[in-house]
């Protein structure tokens, strides 16, 4: 026998063992596909060609083996994976794998279908690959592409983009929080996902892939706080509880056009979230030798500090006559999140005698920046 051919094996999920004879040279497409019964595999010298599909869906793999006499592929460094020699790509993963620092690439589906996997490490020496954060994940460095994880990851802030199929089949992830970060999420991320019941969708999110959240039967809420309803192409929520039982929470201000677009608008149940008040940017005016804040907010204090630069100074305390001083301002109140900055630059020669001594000098300067500090 010298081929094992395109979905041999396919869908026999009974199967636990299996031994390749050295006559093999080549496993085909699917060859192996859905057989989660399958614990361990050995892979002979004479094997010359592996399709990236052959061991497609095995989530029982807790052992993978290349012969040492293999000159195309290879499990270095007792990795417990399929390593492509010529490219230092790896294409077959399991849950126990460890991958060296010597490969380069990851192969479509490598860690497809690995539900009970729990944790995942890049060692630090990878110039390709991450685990930044102790997050449980593999990280494509140049992109900031979270791209594999599994039902322990934590997504770092640094990610930016969660990729194709990244946490497809993780049946032991129950709720994710997508960080501030991210702006696109990949096809089929989170597909299949069964046990997933909560999910956290920030505001920098834009675009979510077609099936990113499908067949997740155990959806119950969708928090998206993302005022621009993200683009999808087609619905990522098709085959998941969304249109039956689940709740999508979303800004108050946005809840109108979520409701008018799909697949959004389907959701069972669609509820507003409270948007916290924000009190107004202040203004600053000066005249006639006094410096005013106001707010369109009622009730508001304001908190102002007073800069210059540090050749205005003279002897460390003392503002040179006809320099400039910078003025900033922000306003506070229970209740109400912080206003913005607002700033305001003064020129002391049109400030005039402000403390009415009959004369412009160092005690103007001392009585307004007092002034606007509440010193007096």
């Amino acid at each position: 026998m010298t081929s094992i051919g395109d979905g041999a094996f396919g869908g026999c999920y009974g199967l636990t063992s299996v031994t390749i004879g050295n006559s093999v040279t080549s496993i085909g497409n699917e060859a192996f596909y859905y057989c989660s019964g399958l614990t361990s595999i050995t892979i002979p010298n004479s094997v010359t060609s592996i399709d990236d599909y052959a061991f497609y869906c095995c989530s029982g793999l807790t052992s993978i083996n290349v012969d040492e006499g293999n000159t195309i592929y290879d499990s270095r460094d007792n990795c417990n994976a399929i390593i492509r020699r010529a490219s230092n790509a790896l294409i077959v993963g399991c849950r126990n794998t460890t991958i060296p620092n010597s490969v380069t690439s990851i192969g479509d589906y490598a860690f497809y279908y690995c539900s009970g996997l729990t944790s995942i490490n890049v060692d630090e020496g990878n110039t390709i690959y991450d685990s930044r954060d102790n997050c449980n994940a593999i990280i494509e460095k140049a992109s900031n592409t979270l791209i594999a994880g599994c039902r322990n990851t934590t997504i770092p802030n640094s990610v930016t983009s969660i990729g194709d199929n990244t946490f497809c089949f993780c049946s032991g992830l129950t709720s994710i929080t997508i960080p501030n970060s991210v702006t696109s999420i990949g096809r089929s991320a989170f597909a299949c996902c069964t046990d997933l019941t909560n999910i956290t969708i920030p505001n920098s999110v834009t675009s979510i892939g077609n099936s990113a959240f499908c067949d997740c039967s155990g959806l119950t809420d969708v928090y998206c706080y993302a005022k621009n309803v993200p683009t999808t192409n087609s619905n990522p929520f098709y085959g998941s509880s969304y249109n039956t039982s689940a709740t999508l929470h979303v800004p108050a201000s946005s809840i109108e056009s979520y409701q008018s677009v799909e697949p959004w608008k389907d959701f069972a149940n669609m509820v507003a979230i409270p948007e916290s008040l924000k009190c107004a940017t202040p203004t600053i005016t000066s005249a006639n030798g006094k410096v005013r804040f106001a707010c369109v907010t009622e009730g508001v204090e304001f908190v102002p500090t007073v800069t210059c630069t540090p050749n205005q100074l003279q002897n460390g305390n003392e503002l040179e006559l006809g320099g400039t001083f910078t003025v900033s301002v922000y306003a506070v109140k229970d209740g109400y999140d912080n206003s913005d900055t607002a700033t305001m630059t003064i020129n002391m020669s049109q400030m005039g005698d402000v403390n009415a001594d009959g004369e412009v000098n160092a005690a103007d300067i001392t009585a307004v920046v007092n002034a606007i500090l509440g010193k007096q």
